[in-house]
């Protein structure tokens, strides 16, 4: 399975929205970093390929940081790893 690098940057936190799935920090960063559309929902992630979703659970550390960002505090940019088969993306 491979793994994946997500970086969520200063644009992604400038740019993301409180409380969407679609476009959180954290699932832009994860479309950057697989090059498919996540959607990140509580204390998972997902990605949909050939209609059907595929739900991960987020790392602790990434958790935390959401749980910050949803309550309005300051957040820093930082990096995170995940494990992803290729099958659960689709690519466009």
């Amino acid at each position: 399975m491979p793994t994946y690098r997500g970086r969520v940057t200063k644009a992604h936190i400038l740019n993301g929205l409180k409380q969407s799935y679609l476009t959180c920090p954290v699932a832009l960063a994860l479309h950057q970093a697989t090059k498919s559309w996540a959607r990140v929902f509580g204390d998972d992630f997902n990605f949909l390929c050939n209609n059907y979703h595929t739900s991960y659970p987020l790392p602790v550390k990434v958790r935390k940081w959401i749980h910050r960002f949803e309550s309005g505090e300051v957040v820093k940019t930082f990096t995170f790893t995940i494990k992803v088969p290729r099958y659960a993306l689709h690519r466009r």
